[in-house]
């Protein structure tokens, strides 16, 4: 974001690496690409280094960015093979109330562990499904309803509108819309095509972009035949039920819990 660093990577991403050295977190690295190549040339050093001299090789650089399409595309042309990718979700329920161990286990002993120290009402539960686990929300620095007009915003214009070139804004938003009363249900693209208006296909590719980008989580069924399990239709989970209930245009925790998507909503949390 700092444009004096921003300048000095574009126009010369070697001597900028040389100044700042390494290890080194750069964020929001979609904006100066070209020190990709630069990056990729002291990774691929460094490792020859610890080989030769029978090292342990050691992460160099973290490299983080907003812009999730074109942090991979750039990722993926410069440095394939050579990174591992982390994807931030929103806080779950033991990291916003700081439960001890595992997040989660299907382990019995430790299931019963939690239920001697685990209690919530439905009033609690749907308060937390309603506020969603977006750390600015979670922890009370943005009002939710805010937050959630500001996100959409800014992602259909920014990450749908200019880099995958949807031009139906409109359209697009009453997709999410409907969809959002339809998390923790069956995916059935000529259902949806029909009820909003466009073709299969659209519907296919802002399906992919929104499974690309996190906000939705596509199940597949199981079955012990796998082709089965490929041509059956997934179940489609909103991955942050506070956005889900923010698009389903809930107005408070208790509306929801009493609604008609309380029960799809809960099973999406």
């Amino acid at each position: 974001d700092d444009l004096d660093a921003r300048n000095l990577a574009l126009s010369d991403p070697k001597y900028f690496l040389e100044q700042y050295s390494y290890p080194l977190l750069i964020d929001e690295i979609q904006y100066a690409p070209n020190l990709l190549p630069y990056i990729k040339m002291i990774v691929d050093d460094e490792k020859f280094k610890a080989l030769k001299n029978n090292t342990e090789v050691k992460s160099l650089f973290w490299l983080t960015g907003s812009q999730q399409f074109k942090v991979m595309k750039y990722v993926c042309e410069s440095l394939a093979g050579r990174v591992g990718v982390l994807s931030l979700y929103s806080l779950s329920n033991s990291e916003i109330k700081g439960y001890e161990g595992l997040l989660f286990t299907p382990k019995l002993d430790e299931l019963k562990k939690k239920e001697n120290t685990v209690h919530c009402d439905s009033k609690e539960i749907f308060e937390r499904i309603y506020n969603g686990g977006m750390p600015s929300i979670a922890t009370g620095a943005i009002e939710r309803n805010n937050y959630f007009s500001s996100y959409i915003n800014t992602y259909i214009e920014r990450d749908v509108k200019q880099l995958l070139n949807v031009g139906k804004t409109i359209e697009f938003y009453n997709f999410m819309q409907y969809i959002a009363v339809r998390t923790a249900q069956e995916l059935n693209y000529s259902t949806i095509a029909k009820e909003i208006g466009v073709d299969s296909k659209t519907i296919k590719n802002w399906i992919s972009i929104l499974e690309s980008s996190g906000i939705i989580y596509l199940l597949k069924p199981f079955s012990s035949n796998l082709s089965n399990r490929i041509i059956k239709a997934p179940k489609l989970y909103f991955m942050d039920t506070g956005l889900c209930s923010y698009l389903a245009k809930y107005p408070n925790p208790e509306t929801l819990e009493i609604g008609a998507l309380s029960g799809a909503i809960f099973e999406t949390f």
